[in-house]
């Protein structure tokens, strides 16, 4: 966040993933894992190690992220209108490490399943809702050989958004609410908003070392998934979203965030059941 309420919003260099999903009864357990697969010709130094993993229960969903990101790309500026060559807009030297853990609860279970919309392995027939109760707790590492702002547009921004490293640790509670609409039994629409308070402590460097003392900003969780379950075929795509802010001075705030995107396809083999 800049003078003028600027920013610039960096994401990594894409990968392939590969996932592998496990289920059985009551349990389930689904791993993406990013292993920098993809030729990407126009960076010549760039590693990335990406693990998703998510475990659900009618009543409950637990997931883990390891994440590690060397070269970034600038995907745009907000508040300035500039545009940059290429070569200024990719950062092979910076590094990102993101470590996640998260818990959520539905307390509606007996009439509201978290598993039905993404996992697949049982349905749920009529529409309906659940309050949602969370909690979390991260930790981000960046790191870089100068300043992520660059230099063509630095007098847009306060001097102490120069950042070459950031630490955080953070932990959050959350509460939001999910609901799945289903049509003819088959097909559903999930929908799910769930905020909540992020406490973090940590350090930034720009122009010196500053330390930051415990404090307090939003967290926003969302979860969504659309698509048709059968007894035998299913289908469907999902979004999950994970978004935290972070105050790092009075002119300057950090929104750091990761989502996972997914495309799926099954047929059930086997005794047709219930």
């Amino acid at each position: 966040e800049g003078i003028n309420n600027t920013s610039v919003r960096y994401n990594p260099v894409r990968d392939v993933s590969l996932g592998l999903g496990v289920a059985y009864k009551w349990f389930s357990l689904d791993v993406t894992i990013a292993l920098g697969l993809r030729n990407r010709s126009e960076f010549e130094n760039t590693r990335s190690f990406d693990i998703q993993a998510g475990m659900f229960s009618s009543k409950q969903y637990a997931s883990l992220t390891i994440q590690y990101y060397q070269a970034y790309e600038i995907s745009g500026f907000s508040g300035i209108d500039v545009s940059l060559p290429d070569d200024i807009n990719r950062r092979e030297d910076a590094r990102t490490i993101n470590l996640g853990l998260k818990y959520m609860f539905a307390t509606n279970y007996t009439r509201f399943s978290i598993k039905a919309p993404f996992v697949q392995n049982e349905g749920q027939r009529k529409s309906a809702g659940s309050p949602i109760i969370g909690a979390g707790l991260n930790v981000f590492v960046l790191d870089a050989d100068s300043s992520i702002v660059p230099d063509e547009v630095a007098d847009y921004f306060v001097p102490n958004a120069h950042l070459v490293d950031l630490n955080l640790i953070s932990a959050s509670v959350s509460l939001g609410y999910m609901y799945s609409f289903v049509f003819k039994k088959r097909f559903f629409l999930t929908l799910g908003l769930i905020p909540g308070l992020n406490i973090y402590a940590g350090d930034y460097h720009a122009s010196a070392r500053e330390y930051l003392s415990p404090s307090i900003h939003l967290k926003i969780n969302t979860m969504n998934a659309i698509g048709y379950n059968s007894m035998r075929f299913f289908t469907g795509f999902q979004f999950l979203g994970d978004t935290y802010f972070s105050r790092l001075d009075k002119k300057l705030t950090a929104e750091i965030g990761h989502g996972k995107f997914s495309f799926f396809i099954g047929y059930r083999f086997g005794e047709n059941k219930k």
